[in-house]
């Protein structure tokens, strides 16, 4: 069986990656255009895998290693310096993403007119200055 959209093999995880690349990472900043929505689809094979399989049983480290693999593409595929902050505080949404995927299906997660990586879609509490997302480390120094 053909599928239109390889990413399907990757599951709902994937999608939501895909999503979270397009609206907020974005380096080639294309996101207004939402022809070029499967732009970086190229990348998320190797960063599903980083996110899905825990390499540390620290999560900054993990972190890291999504935010470093984002940081060689920008610079080696994108031709850009790499925003190094942006590219942890992405990191931390996807292994966040990750983190929600093994402990419940995506699937039944109800978008509510909301990107597919809004925390409260994922069962995170929204504190009311609305940092939901885990804190990127601090790898300065």
């Amino acid at each position: 069986m053909i599928r239109d959209n390889p990413l399907e093999l990757f599951g709902p995880l994937a999608a939501a990656i895909r999503e979270l690349l397009f609206r907020e990472w974005d380096p080639h900043r294309v996101n207004h255009a939402s022809a070029s929505a499967d732009v970086y689809d190229d990348y998320i094979p190797a960063i599903h895998r980083l996110a899905k399989d825990r390499h540390s049983s620290c999560e900054a480290e993990d972190i890291e290693h999504i935010a470093a693999y984002l940081n060689f593409v920008v610079r080696n595929y994108v031709g850009e310096m790499p925003d190094k902050a942006l590219n942890r505080e992405v990191a931390a949404r996807i292994f966040a993403l990750a983190e929600a995927a093994r402990s419940r299906n995506l699937a039944a997660v109800a978008h509510a007119g909301r990107p597919a990586s809004a925390p409260e879609d994922f069962g995170f509490a929204v504190p009311g200055d609305g940092a939901a997302r885990p804190a990127a480390p601090d790898f300065a120094g």
